[in-house]
């Protein structure tokens, strides 16, 4: 099981009313039998980036540049769409991206950025 699995089990027995202390008590029992408790801190960081999440009902997009809003436009409702965000969206400009957009709607990301293509090249390039 990987950390972001135990993220999403904790967060769903949080959401059924368990006291946080019995949750986070029972996780760690868990992890220990299973001898993965070096994935606890990890496994917490996804649980308040989850929390964080919860009834965040618009998505988020980051462009390189202003233009990009409207030449991209197309490609980023695609995009959404496939996050299942048919709602409202805020877009800003992110100095760091190079091209291309992030999309992100609750704990899931769309990322088409120049910036990410070059690091999965360099990745690939470098094994």
């Amino acid at each position: 099981m990987k950390a972001h699995d135990y993220s999403i089990a904790t967060y769903d027995v949080l959401n059924s009313g368990t006291e946080p202390t019995v949750a986070l008590t029972g996780l760690a029992q868990v992890l220990e039998k299973r001898g993965h408790t070096k994935l606890y801190s990890t496994v917490l960081r996804g649980l308040v980036h989850l929390l964080e999440q919860r009834g965040e009902t618009s998505a988020h997009v980051s462009v390189a540049r202003e233009q990009d809003i409207k030449t991209l436009k197309k490609e980023i409702t695609n995009a959404l769409h496939q996050l299942g965000a048919e709602g409202p969206h805020t877009v800003h400009v992110d100095g760091s991206l190079i091209g291309g957009f992030v999309a992100k709607y609750q704990n899931r990301i769309f990322d088409t950025s120049y910036k990410s293509q070059l690091v999965s090249l360099y990745r690939n390039a470098t094994r």
